[in-house]
């Protein structure tokens, strides 16, 4: 028995039982286990009305709203075309199965779902505040910042020091005049670490 095997078992909670069928080949992956089940993954695009009220029938829209995209060799097949609604966008407030994403068991997604998530930038909703008053917010808040910055150039803030001490008074780089300098006292250390 492998370990991927034993940990694809467990890692599912099904303990021995699926890791005799993964180890027997059986299961060839656990690839099936995510994603559309089988029976709702896109099947080829609808010719006939009889093939759109099935494939309307089984995506659970009306025959009368049921629109799929067209067939231009993407592969979305049958699959509805349903107007791209940001999850920011649903009511808070409703009674959803799933709160956190906004949906209900068995709703049909939209075929970019992932980047209509909550948590994603929102494109589909216009923005409270137009563009162009965005525009000229981020220009009066840039253009002010600007202005503060060239007229308080000249007054500079200056952190005031006091020089710098060296043992004895002594800057080994200037040395005072007044004071000789010996120089077997200058190879001495003054402190002990």
């Amino acid at each position: 028995m492998s370990m991927i095997s034993r940990a694809v078992g467990l890692a599912r909670g099904q303990g021995i039982l699926m890791t005799r069928l993964v180890t027997r080949g059986e299961m060839a992956s656990s690839r099936h286990m995510a994603g559309l089940p089988p029976h709702l993954e896109p099947g080829p695009y609808p010719k006939t009305p009889e093939e759109r009220a099935l494939a309307a029938k089984k995506y659970n829209i009306p025959v009368e709203e049921y629109e799929p995209y067209p067939d231009d060799g993407l592969g979305f097949g049958d699959y509805p075309k349903i107007p791209a609604i940001n999850q920011d966008a649903n009511n808070p407030w409703a009674k959803y199965d799933d709160s956190y994403y906004r949906r209900n068991y068995g709703e049909t997604l939209h075929i970019e779902q992932d980047n209509l998530l909550r948590f994603r930038a929102d494109a589909t909703t216009p923005p409270i505040i137009p563009r162009w008053k965005m525009a000229l917010q981020l220009g009066g808040v840039l253009t002010t910042m600007l202005a503060l910055v060239l007229l308080f150039e000249k007054y500079r803030l200056v952190i005031p020091i006091a020089p710098k001490q060296f043992p004895y008074g002594i800057d080994p780089d200037i040395h005072p005049p007044h004071i000789p300098i010996d120089e077997e006292k200058a190879d001495q250390k003054h402190y002990v670490i």
